[in-house]
């Protein structure tokens, strides 16, 4: 019985340390800034694993191997040339069903940064797909077994 409370006395002492360092790192914080920078961090991740699973779904829908990485190509460059076209402005008041809505202008951006904005979608979401696209391949190849690429590679 001791033992244990002597551990419990420990536990307590080591979480008040942590709650009284904790403070002191945190005491000249802007938590709101603070709070959203891993949450879009977390976001980014997650959008890069869609990005991946993507791949992996684009990987069977056709039997060619090279007309699925195309596919991703194709996919991820819509996806870029939407980003690219509707950088610095954003659509209010737009009915959900039916659309609509002003185009607002929030700030016109310059050709460089349009650009490098495109380009930063493109290669960060192209580079997980396409993996995506290998891995799953790869996978299926292996289930499928040497015979049938045999027969099926000329």
């Amino acid at each position: 019985m001791p033992k244990i409370k002597i551990k419990i006395i420990i536990e307590i002492i080591k979480v008040s340390l942590l709650v009284f360092f904790l403070y002191i790192a945190f005491k000249d914080a802007n938590f709101p800034d603070a709070f959203w920078k891993p949450v879009q961090g977390l976001l980014k991740v997650g959008l890069i694993l869609l990005a991946y699973f993507l791949g992996r779904h684009f990987a069977t829908t056709y039997e060619e191997g090279w007309e699925n990485y195309l596919l991703v190509l194709y996919s991820i460059g819509v996806l870029t040339l939407i980003a690219w076209a509707g950088l610095g402005s954003h659509v209010e008041n737009a009915d959900p069903l039916f659309g609509g809505g002003e185009e607002v202008i929030d700030f016109i951006p310059k050709p460089g940064e349009r650009s490098d904005h495109a380009i930063n979608i493109f290669i960060t979401f192209l580079i997980p797909a396409i993996y995506g696209v290998y891995k799953k391949r790869k996978t299926l190849d292996c289930a499928i077994g040497k015979d049938w690429l045999d027969k099926n590679a000329g």
